[in-house]
This record gives structure tokens, C-alpha cells and sequence, in this order.
């Protein structure tokens, strides 16, 4: 899979990923469309396209390597969309308590409505650390979020 963070430059990227023939041939018209529809009347020829705005991959990213970070406390988030990493990944319970030790989760799916526990120590586990995750929770300051 193409990773933008082994390009310096849009060019590089191109020629880098781009087949000759097919419609993966115009692979440079279709990232600088792509590119200007995103970062707008910024990504221009001088720019680049904004093609350094494009995120970078910062190291393992990969599902065990995630949880074991999120059970170290070096995890701090996490983006469930659509997905329950206890059902879908396995070591369900080294999932669940990963997921319920982060200072935040996304709550397109909130995690407690996807998973469902039959396991009664592990429910009484996870009650308690999603209780200490409550405990230390703080209501949104609605003004210093507009402002940051």
C-alpha cells in the first residue's frame, strides 16, 4: 500500500506509485484533484497540492501493537468506527481492558453498547476501571474548547 511518508514530494509519490497504463495511469491528475479538493484554494503548484499535509504513519500501528500501548497508558485514543476490536480481534479481554484504559474513545459506537460480557470477573473488572474513568472525567469547558 502507498504511504505518503516515503515521499518527499507529490512527484516523488507519482512516480513512486503510478502504473503506466490503466486508470491508475493518471494517478497525478487524480492526487492533485484529490489534493485541491481537500486543502482548497491552498494546494497549488507552488504548494505542492499541500501534499506535506497528507498524515505520516509514526511507527506499528497494527491491532496488537495498539492494544498494548493502550494497556502501557501510552494510548490515549481511540477511534471505533464501526468495529468491535473484543469480537473482532483476538484476546478479547486484553481488547476490552485496552479499551476501557484510554482517556478517551470515540463514541460513534460506544464501546459498553458493542460488547457484551459473559464473563462475570471480567465484567467486574471493566465496571471498575470504566468507574475510575469516570471518576477522573471532567465536564467539556465548552469555551476553552472553541478556543483551541
Amino acid at each position: 500500500m502507498p504511504h505518503p511518508q516515503a515521499h518527499g514530494h507529490l512527484a516523488e509519490f507519482v512516480a513512486s506509485n503510478g502504473p503506466v497504463t490503466g486508470v491508475w495511469g493518471e494517478l497525478e491528475s487524480y492526487m492533485t484533484s484529490l489534493l485541491k479538493a481537500w486543502w482548497g484554494e491552498a494546494a497549488t503548484d507552488e504548494s505542492d497540492f499541500c501534499f506535506d499535509y497528507l498524515p505520516r504513519l509514526t511507527g506499528d500501528h497494527s491491532t496488537y501493537e495498539t492494544v498494548m500501548a493502550q494497556l502501557a497508558g501510552n494510548c490515549k485514543g481511540y477511534f471505533l468506527l464501526g468495529e468491535n476490536p473484543a469480537v473482532g480481534s483476538a484476546n478479547a479481554t486484553m481488547q476490552r481492558l485496552g479499551t476501557a484504559n484510554l482517556d478517551w474513545r470515540s463514541l460513534y459506537l460506544n464501546y459498553e453498547m458493542a460488547t457484551f460480557l459473559y464473563d462475570r470477573d471480567m465484567t467486574i473488572k471493566l465496571r471498575a476501571l470504566q468507574q475510575r474513568y469516570l471518576d477522573q472525567s471532567c465536564p467539556l469547558d465548552r469555551d476553552a474548547w472553541r478556543r483551541r
